[in-house]
């Protein structure tokens, strides 16, 4: 009891044993007819591209010289074509000319002639307008004195009706809302009641469903962590084995695949880089004979444009100053023709202007003197009206206003006690949860605790019987 612990026992363990020998290649015959396979293939590849890129080289050669003896073709075109649009371009700038400026003279004379007429005509209809406008004004203003008349008449009578059925509206709807606000209050009462025994059973439901669910969960969990112990450890045992033999041999099938790949690389990439530069020799000498034909033939489509061009810009500015001169001395004659009609026609509006403003003024203060008076009339009986109104209205409103506080204390008065037993409820259920949880958690911390015991005493006997072995 009181004396020393016993000595920790001291381990030996055994020498590990000596790794296994490399492994013997063997040849076979399979492995030697692909070998031969492999470097019939890839001869054969480079003869192709040899021979590929032997054609490549005489298709650019003839294709070179088809672009350039296309490219001499194509200037000498150009340049005829140039040249003969030039020609017609000037021929029609010249004849386009000659008929603006005819046309721009028989203009001028059409709108002189236009604008007197019309001058003419506006005064005439100037005239004509203001007296019909003078008449309408004195029409207008008897049949709007008799339209406000009618008017104030059927207002003052529609106020009357509208104030009477107002107060009728009123006073029905008071008593409908005072009878659905008391049978709504009976109905929310008796839905509250219910609510709450309903609330109290559902809670009590879920707090036994809970805790069996709660137990039912750890038995579940203690049997389960036992299982999964045992399972890791027979996993983690096979996959290590299964993971040094695959390893063996996998490195030895890479080795030799590695190195059957490295040959058959470099010997492609050499016989690829000389007919990848044979290529670009080819190619960079046909680029230059097509630049300098390129160059050439641009340089003479350049001259020949230059020419033409110049040639048609000095005969269209010639008919565009001939064309302005014309153009100008038409339109200094058309402006005056137009400012001495428009001054003959501003004189006339503003005569008629004011003869129709006098007469629109005398049948607009006879027309307003009569509005005020019916505004008036109709003003005093809509304020009576709107008074009887507002009095019965507030009388209902303080009526219903009672009956709704009477209805709303009591329904606020049951409300909270159903509140505070739904609240009596869910504490009893939470306290027995949490104490039916305490337990299970207690059991399942013995069961782990038990478990860790069991495994230290495992792993103690296992390393005794080793010791003893």
């Amino acid at each position: 009891m009181g004396g020393s612990p016993p000595p920790a026992p001291s381990i030996v363990y055994s020498p590990p044993p000596p790794p296994p020998a490399p492994p013997t290649q063997v040849p076979t015959q399979s492995l030697q007819t692909q070998l031969a396979l492999n470097e019939a293939s890839a001869r054969q590849q480079r003869l192709n591209m040899e021979l590929g890129a032997q054609l490549d080289r005489t298709n650019a050669e003839f294709f070179a010289g088809q672009d350039v003896r296309r490219l001499q073709t194509q200037g000498a075109e150009q340049r005829l074509t140039a040249a003969t649009v030039g020609s017609q371009e000037r021929a029609t700038a010249a004849a386009r000319g000659e008929q603006e400026r005819l046309g721009i003279a028989a203009t001028g004379r059409e709108a002189r002639a236009t604008e007197l007429t019309r001058g003419e005509q506006q005064r005439l209809g100037i005239t004509t307008t203001g007296q019909q406008e003078r008449l309408t004004a004195l029409t207008r203003g008897e049949q709007e004195r008799l339209g406000i008349a009618a008017t104030g008449r059927e207002a003052r009578a529609t106020e009357l009706t509208r104030g009477e059925q107002q107060r009728l509206g009123i006073t029905t709807a008071g008593e409908q809302e005072r009878l659905t606000q008391t049978q709504r209050f009976a109905g929310e009462t008796g839905l509250i009641q219910t609510r709450g025994v309903e609330e109290r059973r559902g809670i009590t439901t879920a707090g036994e469903q809970e805790r069996l669910t709660q137990a039912q969960r750890f038995a579940g969990e203690t049997g389960l962590i036992q299982t999964r112990g045992a399972e890791e450890r027979l996993g983690i045992t096979t996959a290590g084995e299964q993971s040094r033999l695959t390893q063996s041999q996998l490195l030895a099938g890479q080795e030799r695949q590695i190195s059957l790949t490295g040959q058959e690389t470099r010997a492609t990439e050499l016989t690829r880089g000389e007919q990848q530069r044979l290529g670009i020799e080819a190619a960079g000498v046909q680029d230059r004979l097509s630049t300098i034909t390129r160059g050439e033939q641009e340089r003479l489509g350049i001259l020949t444009t230059g020419e033409q061009a110049r040639l048609t810009q000095a005969q269209l500015l010639a008919g565009q100053e001939r064309q302005i001169s014309l153009t100008g001395q038409e339109t200094r004659a058309t402006e005056v023709t137009r400012g001495e009609q428009q001054r003959l026609g501003i004189m006339t509006a503003g005569e008629q202007e004011r003869l129709g403003i006098s007469a629109t003024g005398e049948q607009a203060r006879l027309t307003q003197a009569q509005l005020l008076a019916g505004q008036e009339r109709q003003i005093g009986l809509t304020g009576e009206e709107t008074r009887a109104t507002q009095a019965q209205a507030i009388a209902g409103e303080q009526e219903t206003q009672r009956q709704r506080f009477a209805g709303e204390t009591g329904l606020i008065q049951t409300r909270g006690i159903e509140e505070r037993r739904g609240i009596e409820t869910t504490g009893e259920q939470q306290r027995q949860t949490i104490t039916r949880t305490g337990e299970e958690t207690r059991l399942t911390d013995l069961q782990q605790e038990m478990f860790r015991r069991y495994k230290e005493a495992r792993d103690y006997e296992q390393a005794m019987r080793q010791y003893r072995a």
